[in-house]
């Protein structure tokens, strides 16, 4: 008998849309209009920040992974690193920026761990003539709200030419938008132990990096080198992100000489995406407290003055409204179960105190009766001796 493991048909496709279900639940997380892939397949798309704050002149960065379907490490290191922003650990850079990711460009590639998209397009070679779905969406979000910073991660599934792991910058026009991303990209290919790569000026310019760049836009190329351990490349990625995050979050000059495509940003079309988030009400319970003090004081004031129709009686008595008859011995009087009505248990020990006065009186009440009832008896025997 063979058994295989149930992993080997897991869709990776499917394995993200889950994390990115989990990090829609947090705070720091809103989701952005979704793509649609040829074969039906949601495009993922969300924003990460500090929403309590003010995010209309916050930093704007795009990370872009999964062009290619079968180069899932990026993909997988992307979520991962989304995951690390929500759960606090770089708290100042939410602070600082709005960072839009868009884990999967090709969804339908990713499901079928293949390079193409469903019809045999390679997003990555699209992005001049946008003849895909795929990089339409994308483009759409880019022009929508024009980042100051925009990262495409790869990975080498074969040899390549150039250092595998490298952080690539296209040819753009000379002077200090150049300066500016050359020393960003030297800065955190040191970090992350990345080689950087320069493109020539006939390097095919429908990359995605390549592209944007030549509209004026920070945008780079992050490669790691074929065989690589998915930890290695997870660090390297992470570490390259945030250095070039930082790199433009400094200081609203350095974010606009960078990436002076960036200016034309309109905050009003997507207002609704940076609304700051309601405040926490919090539960005030010294409030609530303290009225119920005072009805319990009231009510406790007002006791004696209630009254009440029936009366309760303690636990060696039924409820009745007739009182018990009083005793003669004053000392088993004493010991008797008297009602518990609305007055005090020091009007009860008055009533018995003077209970041998009331023990009289009827007495008294007793004794006259039975003489009238003997007047009455002796009236009846003379009526029937005289018939």
């Amino acid at each position: 008998m063979i058994f295989i493991s149930s992993t080997a048909f897991a869709n990776p496709y499917d394995d993200a849309m889950k994390e990115v279900r989990v990090l829609s639940d947090s705070s720091y997380v809103r989701l952005l209009p979704f793509g649609k892939s040829y074969q039906n397949r949601r495009t993922p798309a969300f924003a990460i920040s500090d929403f309590k704050s003010d995010c209309r002149e916050k930093t704007r960065v795009l990370i872009c992974a999964g062009q290619h379907g079968d180069e899932l490490d990026p993909t997988k290191s992307v979520l991962s690193f989304c995951k690390s922003l929500t759960i606090g650990k770089h708290n100042d850079l939410l602070q600082r920026c709005v960072i839009i990711v868009v884990p999967m460009v090709n969804p339908d590639g990713v499901a079928a761990v293949r390079r193409l998209n469903a019809v045999d397009a390679d997003t990555n070679r699209d992005w001049i003539d946008l003849t895909t779905g795929e990089t339409r969406f994308v483009n759409g979000i880019i022009n929508t709200w024009k980042p100051h910073l925009l990262i495409d991660v790869h990975q080498w599934n074969e040899a390549s030419l150039t250092p595998g792991n490298s952080i690539e910058i296209p040819s753009c026009t000379a002077g200090s938008h150049r300066e500016a991303m050359i020393a960003a990209a030297s800065r955190a290919g040191t970090n992350a132990s990345l080689h950087l790569v320069e493109c020539r000026s006939t390097s095919d310019r429908s990359l995605f990096h390549r592209r944007y760049g030549a509209l004026g836009y920070a945008a780079y190329l992050l490669e790691t080198e074929v065989g690589e351990n998915f930890n290695i490349r997870d660090r390297m990625y992470k570490a390259a992100i945030l250095s070039l995050i930082e790199s433009v979050a400094g200081s609203s000059g350095a974010r606009y000489v960078m990436s002076p495509a960036a200016m034309a940003f309109t905050p009003a079309s997507v207002s609704v995406y940076l609304e700051p988030a309601p405040a926490d009400k919090q539960t005030d319970f010294y409030g609530p407290a303290l009225l119920s003090i005072a009805c319990i004081i009231l009510a406790c004031l007002m006791r004696p003055f209630a009254r009440k129709e029936t009366t309760t009686w303690c636990r060696r008595f039924i409820m009745c409204d007739i009182d018990p008859e009083l005793r003669s011995d004053r000392f088993v009087h004493r010991h008797v179960g008297c009602p518990i009505t609305s007055r005090s248990w020091v009007n009860r020990r008055l009533r018995t105190k003077y209970a041998p006065i009331d023990e009289k009186k009827d007495k008294t009440e007793d004794q006259d009766q039975s003489l009238s009832a003997a007047n009455i008896k002796s009236l009846l025997r003379e009526t029937a001796g005289s018939f």
